[in-house]
């Protein structure tokens, strides 16, 4: 909350307001969940003074025993607009993030005419993209799940299997061991992993699997990709030693300080220097992307960029090679970056 409340001074805002209403019911509501700790579905808002913070809820007994947030109004009783008129909500100055939903933001503007909205959604963020130790130990937590119920995937074999066999068996292996997916399983094999996300067919690969998957652990998610050999074919194996290779270099290379273009750029050049200049994973996608209460955050790692990446920021490193109509290998880690570089959270072999 203290982060909040330095961003009312530095952006000179009266109100931050922080909604629900662009998240679906079966969604963990991040910004809310992050700054207070409360877990509940939509909808849900939090508003924070200078001087107080005030969650609505429809639980609100349920966050009464949760949270420490000073007021809890019952949605129901009080609507949002009331109670900022009520503030004296006269050319008042609203951060909002970027949870609000355009029907939602007119309907307030239309509320309270003399008001400024101003996104702060990016501010928002940013706070969020440092994680603390509870954070990055509940992702490596995930990551290490993801890593266990690929080793028994392989371990069962992956021959003779169809991506929707094998798909249903990674949920399978999810929900046995309590945890759920943070995103649909990605399996594609052979021409099928040409495609970015490519959706589990009955085919029965024969040349390669390419699985892309996460779990939660608290509601933070792990975010992994292997691609499985299962043949010979010298092309393929080429493009996935070069990959192999090319994560070495970014873990000896990445510090903090570094722009996320700069490193978007030794990982192009690599792939390009491999003989990779049409094929590689920029024509198609950025090399990464933040982690944590959402599987896609900031900051996003790619040649459209320049964020500066900074200590305990969670992100994936996703360097692919995809052959339109033969092949595509993606391997993917989710990394923190510490003081000296990065460590990666995944463990399973690339």
């Amino acid at each position: 909350m203290q982060q909040l409340r330095k961003l009312l001074y530095e952006k000179d805002l009266d109100i931050i307001l922080l909604s629900a209403q662009n998240y679906p019911e079966t969604t963990t509501l991040p910004n809310i969940y992050y700054f207070t700790g409360f877990y509940d579905l939509w909808p849900s808002c939090l508003l924070i003074t200078k001087a107080n913070e005030s969650l609505f809820t429809f639980e609100k007994e349920k966050a009464e025993a949760t949270t420490g947030i000073r007021t809890i109004i019952d949605i129901r009783t009080q609507k949002i607009s009331d109670y900022l008129k009520e503030m004296n909500g006269h050319k008042m100055v609203i951060g909002i993030d970027g949870a609000i939903d355009y029907n939602y933001y007119f309907a307030l503007q239309k509320k309270l005419p003399e008001c400024q909205l101003i996104d702060i959604s990016k501010e928002i963020f940013a706070i969020r993209s440092i994680k603390d130790d509870a954070e990055i130990t509940e992702i490596k937590n995930a990551c290490l799940l993801t890593d266990r119920t690929l080793s028994n995937l392989e371990s069962e074999g992956l021959k003779d299997k169809s991506e929707k066999q094998l798909a249903e068996r990674i949920k399978q292996l999810t929900v046995g061991c309590g945890k759920e997916w943070s995103f649909p399983v990605l399996v594609a094999g052979d021409e099928g992993s040409s495609y970015i996300h490519g959706t589990p067919t009955t085919r029965q690969p024969k040349k390669l699997i390419l699985i892309d998957m996460g779990i939660k652990s608290n509601h933070y998610n792990s975010d992994t990709s292997r691609t499985f050999l299962l043949g010979s074919d010298p092309e393929i194996t080429k493009a996935h030693t070069d990959l192999v290779e090319l994560h070495s270099k970014l873990e000896d290379e990445i510090v903090p300080g570094m722009t996320s273009n700069a490193v978007d750029k030794i990982a192009k050049e690599f792939l390009q220097k491999k003989g990779h200049k049409n094929t590689n994973y920029s024509n198609f996608h950025g090399l990464g992307h933040g982690v944590g209460l959402e599987v896609h955050e900031y900051p996003t790692i790619s040649s459209h960029t320049s964020f500066i990446l900074k200590k305990n920021m969670v992100f994936t490193l996703e360097p692919a090679i995809y052959v339109k109509g033969k092949f595509g290998i993606r391997i993917e880690d989710t990394v923190v970056l510490k003081c000296k570089g990065i460590e990666r959270l995944n463990r399973f072999e690339m």
